[in-house]
């Protein structure tokens, strides 16, 4: 491994020269393949064409399951249990169903901002069990820039649905830098104002994140 191995070290130490930011860090410190996107609906379940409305409903549902099965009285998650439950592969099933949607179809702002903070929860929770994590998320280098869901013609992260889509594509609080790039379609899919109030919303998964919650377009001010 002699001479690869001082090429590689190299290279990570010419980038770690010139790190501007946490996500150039990376970079020299984290292999290439933890860099990439993990795509978790990958394999689409859904033979026919879904409605955000549809999805929602499946979201719903989805938490009810959640509820009886793997949520503590604080509502927090219990991942061994869910990890072996109908409701994991229920979950598995819901996310095959988003790549069949239309999320452009979301038109006003509550119905925007309930949809996307409930699809970021479970992606959080999936991402977990997908990737066999025991501890913390911090097992996985970069975990909220890589843990991904095709949305329709889209794929995002729980980074880019966090400050790329909620904040409105504001300045990553990490890096100082913006996701999205002027031109990027996704950018259509934010909300027309920032609403603080989604990061009381929004599961980290870890033990200091909020309860597990669904959120409904026509009760959203009441529950947030």
């Amino acid at each position: 491994m002699g001479e690869s191995w001082i090429r590689n070290m190299r290279d990570a130490g010419d980038i770690l020269k010139r790190a501007r930011n946490p996500a150039e860090l990376a970079k020299a410190l984290v292999p290439n393949q933890w860099l990439s996107r993990k795509v978790l609906n990958a394999d689409p379940t859904a033979s026919s064409a879904a409605t955000p409305r549809e999805i929602a409903e499946s979201l719903r549902k989805l938490r009810n399951l959640l509820k009886a099965e793997a949520l503590d009285e604080h509502g927090q998650v219990d991942y061994t249990t869910l990890g072996g439950s109908p409701t994991f592969a229920e979950m598995k099933a819901t996310s095959g169903l988003l790549q069949a949607i239309d999320p452009g179809d979301i038109r006003d702002d509550d119905s925007r901002i309930a949809f996307w903070i409930n699809l970021y929860n479970v992606l959080a929770i999936h991402g977990v069990l997908a990737l066999g994590i025991r501890e913390s998320v911090m097992e996985i280098p970069s975990f909220f820039g890589v843990v991904a869901y095709r949305v329709g013609d889209f794929v995002l992260t729980l980074d880019e649905i966090e400050n790329g889509v909620l904040r409105r594509n504001a300045p990553h609080p990490a890096t100082g830098t913006r996701l999205f790039g002027d031109d990027d379609p996704r950018l259509g899919l934010c909300p027309s104002h920032v609403d603080p109030r989604i990061h009381a919303a929004l599961v980290c998964a870890s033990t200091s994140c909020p309860p597990v919650a669904f959120y409904e377009a026509s009760k959203l001010n009441e529950q947030l």
